[in-house]
C-alpha cells in the first residue's frame, strides 16, 4: 500500500547472563560476563547529567528596620543519551535478503550496534519450542538514539524583610525559578523530543511575622505561575508505540498552572497561661488552588493522527463509566496532586529529660488525579454479599489522623541521645492516603515506631 505504514511485533530471544562474581549473589562484583553479546542483554545506553552552578548572596541593610536581601544563580546543564540498544518500543525495519547479505549479517556480522547509529536485531523461527530455535528468520535494523542538549539560565530572588516592632514584621519575596525538563519528555521512550523547553516559574510571596518570648507564628500568601508544565499522561492504545512505554504511559510538557495559597504556623510555650508548666502547643494550616490554567497548542491533538490527544484513557464519570480525559479538556481543572488544604495541631508537654506529645492532622479538598477524573473512593456490599456497589468521586475522603509520641533525652558518662517511641494512626483509622492511575492506596494502619539517637 503506497504511503501506508504497516507494523508489527516479533519476538526476540535472550539467555540468561552469568556474573563475574563466583557467586551469583554477591555484594560486590555484579558484573556480567561477555557484556558484548547482545542476545543477553534487554537494554543498554548510558545516559550522563554534567551540571554546574555559581551564585551569589547579597544582604543589605537599607534602613533601620529595613532589610532587602538577593540571590542570583547562574545555572547549566547537558543531557547526553547515548544507546547500544534500542528502547523497548523503537520501531524497526525489517531488512530484505539482499540488505542481510550486503551487510553480512549472520556471516561476518551478529546482532549488534553497527558503530553508526544503527543496531541489527534477529528474529527467530517461532515454533512450538521458540525458545530453543536456532533458525532466524528475519532482520531488523533500529535507529539509535545518540542526542544531547545543554542550556544555562539565571535564577534571580529578591526579597524585603520590614521589621515594625520587637515583635512584629512584614516581609515579600519575588522569584523566577527554572527547572530542567524532565529527562523522561526529551528522551520520550526513545523518540527524542529536541524542542522540548524547560520548565519555568515566577513565584511571589508576602506575609506578617510575630515573634515573642512565648510565641512564633507566621501567615503568608503565595502565588506561582508554572510554564512549560509537565506531566504523565496515559493511552493504552498506544502501549509499546514510539514516545509510549509498555503501559502507554508517557511523560510531555501539557501547558501552564496556578499555584496560589495561604499559609499559617504557629508555635506556643503555655507557660505564662497554665499553672502547670512544661505544655507547648503548635500549629500549621494550608488552604491551596492548585489549578491548569493553560494547554499547549502543540499537544491538543496526536501528532500522527490528528485526533484529539488523550491525556487519561482510564478516566471515569459519576457513575464510574470509563470517560477518556483529553488534554484539551484540562483548563480550568484541578492538578493532581497532594491534599490542597492540609492542617494539623499539636500539644506536647516536656518535664525534665522526658516528653509527650499526640498530635492531629487533617486532609481535605485530595484531587490525586489531573482533569478532574472520578475514582471509586468508597462502596458497599449487598445483603448477600456477592455484589460490591463502589461510590465514585473526584476527591478522597476528608480524614484526621491521630499520632502518639514520646521520648527521653539522656546523657551519660559524656554519651547523648534521644529514644523516642511513636504511635502512628493511634484510632487505626482506616482512610485512604493516595491515589493515581492504577487506583487509590489506603494508609498505614496503626504501627508502633521507635528510633535511638546517640552523639558523642
Amino acid at each position: 500500500l503506497t504511503g501506508a505504514v504497516i507494523s508489527s511485533t516479533f519476538r526476540r530471544r535472550t539467555f540468561q547472563g552469568d556474573m563475574t562474581a563466583e557467586s551469583d549473589v554477591a555484594l560486590f562484583g555484579m558484573e556480567l560476563t561477555n557484556t558484548d553479546t547482545y542476545d543477553r542483554q534487554y537494554r543498554n545506553y548510558r545516559g550522563e547529567t554534567p551540571q554546574m552552578t555559581i551564585f551569589a548572596n547579597a544582604n543589605y541593610q537599607l534602613l533601620p528596620n529595613l532589610n532587602v536581601t538577593g540571590t542570583l544563580q547562574y545555572v547549566w546543564y547537558k543531557y547526553d543519551l547515548t544507546e547500544s540498544m534500542p528502547s523497548e518500543n523503537a520501531i524497526g525495519q525489517m531488512l530484505t535478503t539482499a540488505q542481510i547479505a550486503a551487510l553480512g549479517l549472520g556471516t561476518t556480522r551478529g546482532e549488534g550496534p553497527d558503530g553508526n547509529g544503527k543496531f541489527y536485531m534477529k528474529e527467530y523461527v517461532s515454533t512450538v519450542n521458540s525458545a530453543t530455535s536456532t533458525a532466524v528468520r528475519n532482520w531488523y535494523a533500529f535507529d539509535l538514539v545518540n542526542a544531547s542538549r545543554s542550556r544555562g539560565f539565571i535564577q534571580p530572588k529578591f526579597g524585603l524583610n520590614y521589621n515594625v516592632d520587637e515583635n512584629f514584621n512584614v516581609f515579600g519575596s519575588f522569584a523566577h525559578v527554572e527547572r530542567f525538563v524532565d529527562l523522561s519528555v526529551y528522551y520520550n521512550s526513545g523518540r527524542v523530543n529536541a524542542d522540548a523547553e524547560d520548565e519555568k516559574s515566577d513565584q511571589i510571596e508576602a506575609g506578617v511575622g510575630y515573634t515573642s518570648h512565648s510565641l512564633n507564628a507566621k501567615l503568608n500568601a503565595y502565588s506561582m505561575v508554572w510554564d512549560n508544565k509537565s506531566a504523565r499522561i496515559q493511552d493504552v492504545s498506544k502501549a509499546g508505540l514510539p514516545g509510549y512505554d509498555r503501559n502507554g504511559f508517557a511523560t510531555i510538557l501539557v501547558g501552564s498552572s496556578s499555584n496560589q495559597g495561604v499559609e499559617l504556623e504557629f508555635n506556643a510555650r503555655l507557660d505564662e497561661w497554665l499553672p502547670v508548666k512544661g505544655f507547648e502547643v503548635r500549629g500549621s494550616a494550608t488552604l491551596s488552588s492548585n489549578m491548569w490554567t493553560d494547554v499547549l497548542e502543540s499537544v491538543k491533538k496526536d501528532p500522527t493522527t490528528g485526533a484529539r490527544q488523550v491525556f487519561n484513557s482510564n478516566g471515569a464519570n459519576a457513575q464510574g463509566v470509563r470517560d477518556t480525559v483529553y488534554i484539551d479538556e484540562l483548563t480550568d481543572t484541578h492538578v493532581g496532586g497532594p491534599p490542597q488544604q492540609m492542617a494539623s495541631f499539636g500539644l506536647t508537654y516536656r518535664w525534665d529529660r522526658f516528653f509527650v506529645g499526640i498530635d492531629a492532622n487533617y486532609y481535605a479538598k485530595h484531587w490525586g488525579l489531573d482533569g478532574d477524573t472520578y475514582v471509586a473512593v468508597d462502596g458497599s456490599w449487598n445483603a448477600a454479599q456477592t455484589a460490591f456497589s463502589p461510590v465514585f468521586k473526584r476527591t478522597l475522603p476528608r480524614r484526621v489522623i491521630y499520632d502518639l509520641n514520646a521520648g527521653y533525652r539522656f546523657d551519660f558518662e559524656g554519651v547523648r541521645g534521644y529514644v523516642t517511641g511513636q504511635v502512628l494512626n493511634l484510632f487505626d483509622k482506616e482512610h485512604l492516603a493516595d491515589v493515581d492511575n492504577f487506583g487509590v492506596q489506603p494508609g498505614i494502619a496503626r504501627s508502633l515506631r521507635l528510633n535511638v539517637s546517640v552523639g558523642i
